[in-house]
């Protein structure tokens, strides 16, 4: 410590004798540990023993300033040899701190007051024949398909979206987002209503788009649509199932005379093949466009493929012209073509009114499944307290769902045990990464062989390994129910509508409220009743107990696995591991063989076979 330090220390202008003679530098130094031990001192006598004395309340009390308070102190110090007691102390305890109060977000009006859809899919009580203005030849294609009662969402949605272009089309159309738990019909609830309005329509013009996160729920969307446009001269086309060049001569045919003419009026696609048709594709033109649907919104908006929103916004009306937000006024109405009408849905829509603002929303409505309040039933609504309204993450009615805490020893055993135990059929298993798929479904095998006293099971496994033709005949094998369990990543998780799931499992815990959700959500669908189950592992219980807390749950029901249990299941155990070790050790010695002889060259096309055929489908003898 140099001398200009210690003059601070004390508070005291250096004095030219001090700095002169080394034997007051010395008395400093040897000041300050005094100092240092009186404080150590009186701090080691506060916790054996309190001495406090409190001045009275009457006597006002006048504090010094700091540098006065250090000088009589230090003037105290100096004075006496030896440190003694402090006088006219005052030690403050039990101090009162009032904690920070959270601030509520406020919400905009169309978010924190929705319009409350139910989630009960079983006691129905529309039919088709209730909704006003529905085409005669729309419900006989609803009977057609056997269908007789409306969901919720559905019967709440199309005569909304009927009324509202019954007004005309110079009108500017409110938009809407749909939140409602998956398998609660939002597919038919904006199908039938953009039939209905365009089947009218003179000239073929792209007039509907539909994005969608993967080509799986994109085909998907589109069958709908195929079953109901039979009744009209519409065409529809799904983008992303064929090469580039073939789906640019479905969608525009090319005249010398007349130019570019579109060949269909609505458009099912992925953001990455939207945006490679906009770039790519002479004549490919919204300009015409009256509705823009974004099912699983969330997802699609997270996506920065290609940037694909900024290419939309530069095509779509009135966005033209690289316009960031267009103010409905008469002039705009009069002068600028009518702008799309644009529908969100999700299970998990986004709360941000940030990125909802991405895509220019125009007086929108929500419509949702799950409303959170802390209003009392009889008091009114009031401004303060309507950021807590709205229910962001919604899951159906009729599913259970139940969660087991383990070590991750005994993981597969307790999922192998749960399985056998409860005598769950057609199960859905989701694993964090294809590897983690593979080495699960040769271990369940293993199990399942060497366990003598259950049936076979037939285990599959999909991941993006598979071709596309192996991804189908396994969905199809699925759904017909001749796959009991299909071990999956999450590629499976949102969306796509897999009939008959009885059970839905997490191997692995999710890491995200939203991943919890659309992967449970492959069960309890369309009024059929469905169980869900998560293992979780001893470390991750606090981070799951705050992902059901994210989402709203507090109905997860435990089912506890002792470790007595699993001890039917330990000789299996052992003689299982071994089979998969000899497994994995064999494709092992296989792909090095592989990679040798093509490295030397022995071996022609082995790519184009690997691309035929990536990887063997596991499946239990």
């Amino acid at each position: 410590m140099s001398f200009s330090q210690i003059n601070r220390y004390w508070g005291e202008d250096p004095k030219p004798e001090a700095q002169s003679n080394p034997n007051a530098l010395s008395s400093l130094l040897q000041k300050i540990e005094e100092r240092k031990k009186y404080k150590r001192k009186i701090q080691d006598r506060n916790e054996t023993k309190e001495v406090i004395q409190v001045t009275p309340e009457s006597t006002p009390v006048t504090e010094e300033p700091p540098a006065k308070k250090l000088k009589s102190n230090e003037s105290k110090i100096e004075s006496s040899s030896e440190p003694n007691e402090p006088e006219n102390f005052t030690i403050l305890k039990n101090l009162d701190f009032k904690k920070i109060q959270k601030i509520k977000r406020v919400l905009p009006g169309w978010l924190a007051n929705p319009s409350v859809v139910s989630v009960d899919l079983k006691n129905l009580s529309v039919t088709i024949n209730d909704i006003p203005y529905l085409d005669p030849s729309l419900v006989n294609q609803l009977q057609h398909n056997k269908i007789t009662h409306f969901f919720p969402v559905q019967s709440q949605l199309i005569p909304w979206l009927l009324n509202c272009h019954r007004k005309g089309h110079k009108f500017w159309h409110r938009d809407a987002c749909v939140s409602a738990p998956t398998g609660s019909g939002k597919t038919l609830s904006f199908v039938l209503p953009i039939i209905q309005i365009l089947k009218t329509r003179l000239i073929t013009r792209i007039r509907a788009l539909v994005v969608l996160p993967t080509k799986d729920l994109a085909f998907q969307v589109f069958k709908v649509f195929k079953q109901y446009v039979g009744v009209t001269n519409l065409n529809v086309i799904c983008l992303g199932t064929s090469t580039l060049e073939k789906e640019r001569k479905k969608l525009v045919s090319s005249d010398p005379v007349n130019g570019y003419r579109s060949l269909v009026d609505i458009v099912v696609t992925t953001p990455g093949r939207l945006v490679e048709h906009i770039k790519y594709t002479n004549g490919f033109s919204l300009s015409n466009l009256k509705f823009l649907i974004i099912d699983e919104a969330d997802h699609v908006m997270e996506s920065t493929q290609n940037d694909w929103l900024k290419h939309l916004r530069n095509r779509i009306p009135p966005f033209e012209k690289n316009s960031s937000s267009v103010f409905l006024t008469l002039a705009n109405v009069i002068e600028k073509p009518p702008r799309p009408q644009k529908l969100l849905f999700s299970a998990t829509l986004s709360q941000d009114p940030e990125k909802l603002q991405q895509l220019g929303l125009f007086q929108p409505v929500l419509f949702t499944s799950v409303v959170k309040s802390d209003e009392k039933e009889n008091e009114p609504k009031s401004e303060s307290n309507r950021g807590e309204f709205i229910g962001k993450f919604t899951t159906p009615k009729e599913l259970t769902e139940y969660y087991s805490v383990c070590s991750s020893e005994v993981k597969p055993l307790v999922l192998y045990h749960l399985i056998r135990k409860h005598n769950w059929k057609r199960i859905l298993c989701f694993a964090d990464s294809i590897e983690f798929v593979h080495r699960l479904v040769k271990l369940l095998q293993q199990l399942n062989v060497k366990d003598e006293e259950t049936k076979s099971w037939n285990i599959f496994e999909m991941s993006s390994k598979l071709s596309p033709l192996e991804h189908k005949k396994v969905l199809r094998k699925f759904s017909k129910g001749s796959i009991d369990i299909l071990v999956t990543t999450d590629s499976l998780a949102r969306g796509i509508d897999l009939p008959g799931v009885q059970c839905v499992i997490l191997y692995d815990a999710p890491k995200f409220a939203k991943n919890y959700i659309h992967r449970i959500g492959r069960t309890g669908r369309a009024g059929q009743e469905g169980n869900s189950l998560v293992i979780v592992t001893n470390e991750q219980v606090d981070e799951f107990n705050g992902i059901l807390k994210v989402a709203g749950k507090s109905n997860v029901n435990e089912i506890k696995v002792e470790l007595a249990d699993l001890n039917y299941l330990d000789n299996a155990y052992k003689l299982a591991l071994e089979g998969l070790k000899s497994e994995i050790q064999k494709e092992d010695e296989n792909k090095l063989r592989t990679n040798k002889a093509i490295k030397s060259g022995k071996v022609r096309n082995v790519g184009k076979k690997r691309s035929k055929k990536k990887t063997t489908i596991a499946k239990t003898e």
